[in-house]
């Protein structure tokens, strides 16, 4: 019996340990996704404004307002697809929570 019980300890604490190392994952994850999502923004708006400002340059001045308004609508399209692709990763966190705990 003793033996059953120290058995059931060490797989309690193994479980805790695995727990903690699960949740420190899945902030780190959150960490990452957050950070890529904005450099992703910050990159894509950069390009956007530098094709729309060699488009300016090209153009006649009273174009400028439908650049400016068609960078408004890039950074709301591309905000919209990054939010949509990085809140649903490749993975299921909640499955591999469900691996982990059973």
């Amino acid at each position: 019996m003793p033996d059953t019980q120290k058995a059931i300890d060490t797989l309690k604490e193994e479980h805790s340990l695995l727990r903690l190392k699960l949740e420190a994952s899945e902030a780190e994850f959150k960490k990452y996704r957050s950070d890529t999502k904005t450099w992703l923004k910050i990159l894509v708006r950069g390009h956007v404004k530098k094709l729309l400002e060699d488009m300016t340059n090209q153009s006649a001045p009273e174009d400028d307002a439908v650049g400016a308004s068609s960078l408004q609508h890039s950074d709301q399209l591309v905000g919209q697809s990054l939010t949509e692709e990085i809140m649903d990763p490749p993975f299921d966190l909640k499955l591999l929570r469900m691996k982990t705990v059973a």
